[in-house]
């Protein structure tokens, strides 16, 4: 009797520890659920207030909404700070301070509402000073870069110019943001160094001069010998190749197609070299007195006539010539050694 009693009590205190631990565990389901619901009324805004800020030389006020960055505010309470005014905007080259105690006492009032409104707190965070300045002009290397090349494509537009380096103006604060630039080169292109004026005119029209320096390269596609050519000899075109090669300070032409096909080698060429204009030399094609061909004509039909030169001439020059049948003297242009071609 005495053993089943003690059996009864210990069976009782199993189940009441038992259920003492599932109460436990609800009370932390709940209070895990209460604390979720709390942290979600109770997230908080952040704003924080920058220490330097740029605006554009466009504007003409300060407003609260350019000094911050706010996460987690919504369109309304944006709108709020970007109507708060303070200050006008600098001049060029000068700037407004912002003390922290300053700022505080146009946040705290907009804080509370906006607390009062959203039902959360906000978090802000405010620097000693804020210093804002207004945007002045300044020289960007890309785009100096490319007004340069711009500019030099006009006197050789197949050249390729590289810039190794490039020295600008430190041009003063108090140009404003809005000015213009524009460069003054010379009619030729610079070989390796270069320096030219900058030209800035500032909003109101006044006008101030600096100088910007560097060294560019300058790459060509221009002709270069297949082979060695000999002095006197004719040019083929399996004879050269068009490569790019830097002719940054080359003080001569590259031969174009033309006088590659009126002239022969003045000297001789060796392999890899580049076919200059003075390379060359035109060779004398018909002399005064000599016997020619004119051909005149085009497309299906074409007529000749023997006649005789009236001046010596090179291949591609303009010839006079007598016919004797006719003793009339007429003028073509030279087209190989012997070929007059008369042209309407």
């Amino acid at each position: 009797m005495i053993l089943t009693r003690i059996a009864i009590a210990l069976m009782l205190s199993i189940l009441a520890a038992f259920a003492g631990s599932l109460a436990f565990a609800d009370v932390g389901a709940s209070g895990v659920a209460n604390d979720g619901a709390s942290h979600a009324q109770n997230e908080q805004l952040s704003v924080q207030v920058k220490s330097v800020v740029e605006l554009d030389g466009n504007r003409s006020e300060i407003l609260l909404s350019d000094l911050i960055v706010a996460h987690g505010a919504d369109q309304a309470t944006i709108k709020k700070l970007s109507q708060v005014r303070l200050a006008d905007m600098p001049n060029a080259g000068e700037s407004r301070t912002f003390t922290s105690a300053a700022l505080e006492q146009i946040f705290h009032p907009l804080v509370r509402d906006i607390e009062e409104t959203n039902g959360k707190k906000i978090s802000l965070r405010i620097p000693a000073r804020v210093i804002v300045t207004r945007k002045s002009l300044r020289l960007n290397a890309p785009e100096i870069e490319a007004e340069i090349t711009r500019q030099l494509k006009l006197l050789c537009g197949d050249c390729v110019f590289e810039f190794s380096s490039l020295s600008l103006p430190a041009l003063p604060t108090s140009i404003p943001f809005g000015s213009t630039w524009s460069l003054q080169l010379h009619h030729e292109i610079p070989r390796g160094s270069f320096s030219f004026p900058l030209e800035v005119v500032a909003e109101d029209g006044g006008k101030r001069s600096y100088w910007l320096s560097g060294v560019l390269s300058v790459s060509r596609k221009v002709p270069v010998a297949s082979r060695q050519i000999s002095a006197g000899e004719h040019l083929q075109p399996e004879d050269f190749a068009l490569q790019l090669k830097d002719v940054t300070f080359s003080n001569d032409i590259p031969a174009s197609e033309g006088d590659m096909q009126t002239s022969v080698a003045a000297r001789e060429i060796a392999a890899g070299q580049i076919l200059w204009r003075s390379s060359l030399r035109r060779e004398l094609a018909v002399k005064n007195g000599e016997a020619v061909k004119v051909i005149a004509g085009s497309g299906d039909w074409q007529v000749s006539i023997d006649g005789i030169a009236q001046t010596q001439a090179y291949i591609g020059d303009t010839v006079s010539v007598k016919i004797p049948r006719t003793s009339k003297l007429i003028s073509g242009l030279l087209k190989e050694k012997g070929i007059v071609e008369v042209r309407e």
